[in-house]
């Protein structure tokens, strides 16, 4: 199909077989891909609401009010609450088909941020269809900043970020079985990984907004840098996960505040981290997914006193990265960048910006077009080129999911009837799960569409996951397309 120029709709036929589904090539399709999948941040919003013209999916703002013992005003908690004082919040992201909101989404943001620096030039005011569209600035920032939001405004005076939320949700609900009772207003205390994670993501967002809104850049990044100031205090707040998490997050924010300041404090700490490991050989399994992410700031820098070495380090791993990807894309029958070997689930399994993230990276990296490639295979594969001939991406596609796991509000009819939201990317294939799935069926098409009952490790998704990835991998696409 690389000699097809010309965008449009098209579709095969072979004489003796038959006819395929009608398909899209460039142009319009992969704008629609781009424009939902970034969407999905906003069908997503805690506190805001959902409503004309910016969408036909309806809902009132969200989880306002909360009272001071930890729970949601509303009729189900008034009754033993009612007379508390009570604090009201905005900004953040369900974080999937639940409603409690994290920093560790932020790491989606940075996606979405990556391929809006990559191209600025194709991502326009008002493409999205958002409440913000037309205040002169990208959508694209504009999502960003919301994202950021919330973490924003509860920042602490002396610069700690919570970690979330919770919203009446399982996870506040463990924190009061494991504690006695709910944080304070419901906000789970900060974190070293929580205000570094924080830190890298506005120190990004405020050098790419600042063309556009100097004051706040200069907010943002001045929050940044108060958020890594106390992480550096506070190393170990947060147990095992802080330990996990600290090193690569502390790289990841030094090497964005080193790209705004310049300063020698912060362009050290990436030095230091990166040659301990920190961001690549004793990086924990449990964030491999993200250490492209945490890598990237730094394997771009060219501001002057940028170490070459460090910088050719990390510049090393994401290429080797990607290299796995294209071997495992290249071998695999169905050209997506499953090795054969892992275990399926939880997103692993859909294509996607799963696998493409390591690539599109190294394209960029190198322009080798390989990598561009191997990253579009997995979109395809993604969208319906899978042995399944299903795309796994809400209303996009011939055979789309029907019955995703996610909220009743963003089906049309009552009880999780009806046509969904278009845009949300669902984890996918999924091993021998989800629950109740006839363990004969061949490993890739082991895919259950069911909102309920078990098979959330195929149905449901997550910010983190799959809408962050999602939407780097179709911004890059709709950017090479608009090239064009």
């Amino acid at each position: 199909l690389s000699a097809v120029r010309a965008p449009g709709r098209y579709h095969l036929r072979l004489a003796g077989l038959g006819r395929s589904d009608t398909f899209s090539l460039g142009g319009e399709g992969v704008r629609a891909l781009y424009r939902e999948t970034m969407r999905a941040f906003y069908h997503q919003r805690c506190g805001a609401a959902l409503e004309p013209p910016f969408t036909t999916f309806t809902k009132p703002a969200c989880h306002l009010d909360v009272y001071e013992s930890g729970f949601l005003v509303g009729p189900r908690n008034d009754g033993a609450h009612k007379g508390e004082p009570v604090r009201t919040y905005r900004g953040g992201y369900h974080d999937a088909a639940d409603f409690d909101c994290f920093t560790y989404h932020l790491r989606a943001t940075a996606q979405a941020l990556t391929a809006f620096e990559m191209a600025p030039q194709a991502f326009a005011d008002g493409d999205l269809n958002i409440p913000e569209s037309t205040n002169g600035v990208p959508d694209i920032l504009d999502e960003a900043r919301w994202a950021l939001s919330f973490y924003l405004d509860n920042q602490q005076a002396d610069g700690a970020v919570p970690l979330g939320r919770g919203n009446d949700e399982d996870a506040i609900r463990d924190w009061e079985r494991a504690h006695g009772s709910r944080p304070p207003f419901g906000i789970f205390p900060p974190t070293a990984p929580s205000s570094l994670e924080f830190a890298a993501v506005a120190a990004q967002y405020a050098r790419l907004i600042k063309p556009y809104d100097l004051c706040t850049a200069t907010s943002h990044l001045a929050a940044a840098a108060r958020a890594f100031a106390w992480a550096g205090d506070h190393a170990n707040e947060g147990g095992e996960r802080a330990a996990m998490e600290t090193p690569p997050f502390r790289a990841w924010a030094a090497a964005e505040l080193f790209r705004n300041t310049g300063a020698d404090k912060y362009n050290d700490d990436v030095v230091r981290l990166v040659r301990e490991g920190a961001l690549t050989t004793r990086a924990h399994w449990r964030i491999s997914q993200f250490l492209p992410v945490c890598q990237w700031a730094y394997a771009v820098c060219t501001r002057p006193g940028t170490d070459a070495k460090t910088r050719d380090t990390l510049k090393a791993a994401l290429i080797a990265r990607a290299d796995d990807v294209v071997r495992a894309t290249a071998t695999n029958v169905y050209r997506f960048g499953h090795n054969g070997k892992a275990n399926l689930g939880w997103g692993t399994g859909n294509g996607g910006g799963h696998h493409a993230d390591p690539c599109l990276r190294a394209w960029w990296l190198t322009k080798d077009q390989r990598y561009l490639d191997t990253a579009s295979l997995n979109a395809d594969f993604q969208l319906g080129a899978n042995p399944l001939s299903k795309s796994f991406i809400t209303g996009m596609g011939i055979r789309h999911p029907v019955q995703p796991q996610i909220s009743e509000f963003l089906y049309t009819g009552p009880g999780k009837t009806g046509e969904t939201v278009p845009g949300i990317t669902v984890y996918g294939l999924a091993d021998a799960k989800p629950a109740w799935h006839p363990r004969e069926i061949p490993r890739y098409r082991r895919w259950r569409d069911l909102g309920n009952g078990g098979a959330e490790v195929s149905s449901e998704f997550t910010i983190t996951e799959t809408i962050g990835a999602s939407a780097m991998l179709y911004a890059t696409l709709h950017a090479i397309a608009a090239e064009q």
